[in-house]
């Protein structure tokens, strides 16, 4: 969203950027006196043991209850002040169980355009646990109805959010993931460091960065370096750069395993994460949703990283095989650890087809261009 607020300013227009958790857990708009860290830590110790007493399925239903009633809370800090920016149209992405903008737009009588991906809930579902599957798709069927326009992120995207909740294809629009090369700059001294830490000169290093959730599929880069570990291929490293939960899990299998070609890198500040794509050699997408692809694969473009990316119909929209990228067989180990092979025995294809990605992304990628069917939306 803050790409797509930033081309919308390079396109000359105002925004009132509406950030629902930054403005419930800011305390000079609700006149809150922050706790200490150490009460805060007690509480949470606590909200913890309580929650081990409570089903799932309750606790799932709680907060679900918790989600609506934030939001209501949002809509009353905030309708005085949009209300008096007097925008022209609203334009937000699609949160789970949230239906703001649809009352909102309503009220100020302006357009609504409301961006998903249609999948959202699932993803919540297999990370975190949903209440119900089908109260959330039946909420997100009833907003995405009620909006002026339905904003997906690529053409395969459109069609099949159009099918799953049966919505009429010319309010579907199709706005891409962006880019700003500006916002990718690394500083030489940072980059020595961490080249020194990990010891990757001269390495081939396959690199993934961004949230490690399981739907990012990265237990097929973990298989795939076990397959690459057997082959004694010491010079092509893993490099994983992110945490999370399940973060933690893949590493004790990558301790037990006693994969030397793996690298946790562990969180990472958003500020230093240009001095780690400048370690990578390739990148790689170990797995995404089949209507929607990351923006890390653009990310890596900025880099002029050869990206790999599976199999999925999405891709091939954006990445020409063996010209800007290489695909392996979704949800395969054997498959991308193959790839991974080839590429470093063919380093110079792989190197040109970094730059041609680099290029490509370049021209039709970058913010102030994804934005132009909203704005053409707008002037019809």
């Amino acid at each position: 969203m803050r790409g797509t607020i930033l081309g919308f300013q390079e396109n000359g227009f105002d925004v009132l950027p509406i950030i629902g958790g930054d403005v419930i857990k800011n305390t000079r708009t609700l006149n809150i006196t922050p706790t200490s860290n150490s009460k805060t830590s007690k509480q949470n110790v606590l909200r913890e043991r309580i929650k081990s007493f409570i089903p799932r399925r309750l606790r799932l239903f709680l907060r679900d209850l918790r989600t609506i009633w934030q939001e209501r809370k949002l809509q009353r800090l905030t309708y005085n002040q949009i209300f008096d920016y007097k925008p022209d149209f609203i334009y937000e992405r699609s949160g789970y169980l949230l239906s703001y903008g649809n009352r909102l737009s309503k009220k100020l009588k302006v357009p609504h355009f409301i961006e998903t991906d249609g999948c959202m809930v699932e993803i919540i579902s297999k990370d975190y646990g949903v209440f119900s599957e089908y109260i959330g798709n039946w909420i997100e069927k009833r907003k995405l109805k009620n909006a002026d326009f339905v904003v997906t992120m690529s053409k395969m995207g459109a069609s099949q959010v159009a099918r799953k909740f049966s919505l009429r294809a010319e309010n579907i629009l199709v706005k891409t993931l962006g880019v700003e090369f500006s916002n990718f700059k690394y500083d030489e001294a940072s980059f020595a460091q961490l080249l020194e830490k990990y010891s990757t000169k001269n390495k081939f290093v396959v690199g993934f960065a961004g949230a490690i959730s399981t739907y990012h599929g990265v237990k097929y880069l973990i298989e795939a370096a076990s397959f690459l570990h057997k082959k004694n291929c010491s010079e092509i490293i893993l490099m994983i750069v992110g945490w999370s939960k399940e973060g933690e899990r893949l590493k004790k299998i990558v301790e037990e395993k006693n994969l030397d070609n793996v690298i946790f890198t562990g969180r990472v500040n958003k500020k230093d994460i240009p001095n780690y794509y400048k370690l990578f050699t390739v990148g790689v997408i170990p797995n995404a949703e089949e209507n929607l692809y990351p923006i890390k694969v653009l990310e890596y473009g900025v880099f002029k990283l050869c990206p790999i990316v599976p199999d999925y119909p999405v891709f091939k929209d954006i990445i020409v095989e063996g010209e800007t990228g290489y695909y392996f067989q979704p949800q395969n180990s054997l498959s991308l650890s193959q790839i991974i092979l080839n590429l470093f025995n063919n380093q110079e294809g792989c190197n040109q087809a970094g730059q041609r990605w680099h290029a490509h992304v370049k021209e039709y990628f970058e913010w102030k261009n994804t934005v132009r069917p909203i704005i053409d939306a707008l002037s019809k």
